[in-house]
């Protein structure tokens, strides 16, 4: 499975032509498992790249686990870059398992 760090076997981004139109999807987006999903469905139905369809299910999966463990980060990353007496603060906040639950 790829992360923008590592990307992936599959990965559409570094195997895209130059001028190729590609769409990507983040764990932060709530929608992306089902859409996933769905296309791995698709493709299994027609028979298609069996090894890819699997990858696609374990990143949907993943991307549920990601978004659960890390509910609302993205938000507060973004308000302490905006505010930097907030940072301390928001840092403690998200570190805290019990105060980030309430939002999952």
């Amino acid at each position: 499975m790829g992360t923008k760090q590592n990307p992936g076997i599959y990965d559409c981004y570094t195997k895209a032509l130059p001028d190729e139109p590609i769409f990507t999807f983040s764990a932060r987006d709530v929608d992306a498992p089902d859409t996933i999903r769905f296309w791995a469905a698709r493709r299994e139905a027609c028979g298609k790249d069996s090894e890819k369809v699997q990858e696609a299910y374990a990143v949907a999966a993943a991307m549920e686990k990601w978004r659960a463990e890390n509910y609302g980060r993205w938000r507060l990353d973004k308000i302490a870059a905006e505010d930097p007496h907030l940072e301390g603060k928001i840092k403690e906040w998200v570190n805290n398992p019990t105060q980030t639950q309430k939002f999952g």
